[in-house]
């Protein structure tokens, strides 16, 4: 047996901003399509703490996005570390997560003299 969503209940699901942003997964039975997935909600979270020249990546299934959308050969079997590694990062191991991270180039923190 699966709940009915009353009225005011999707009105309300409307409302709260669930169904506005990019799409990146579908939820039909929840009344509207929900168009960021986890990943990208803890991407939203990290935002507050980046510093200039910083962004915030996250993975999606097949690859890693930022906020201008798919990263080329970043795959999503791909960790934080090896993305470091292979592209030149740094990355803030205390804000990074298995699934979203703050991330760097290298060249751009030496440039700056800055720490992270």
């Amino acid at each position: 047996m699966t709940a009915q969503l009353t009225p005011q209940a999707l009105e309300a699901i409307g409302a709260s901003g669930e169904c506005n942003g990019p799409i990146f997964r579908m939820a039909p039975a929840v009344g509207c399509e929900v168009r960021k997935s986890l990943n990208a909600r803890m991407a939203d979270l990290l935002r507050p703490f980046l510093k200039p020249g910083q962004k915030v990546i996250w993975r999606e299934p097949f690859r890693w996005f930022d906020d201008n959308g798919v990263m080329s050969n970043h795959y999503d079997g791909m960790s934080i570390a090896r993305l470091a590694e292979d592209f030149g990062y740094e990355y803030d191991w205390e804000l990074s997560f298995e699934h979203a991270a703050i991330v760097w180039p290298k060249a751009a923190l030496a440039a700056t003299g800055e720490h992270a």
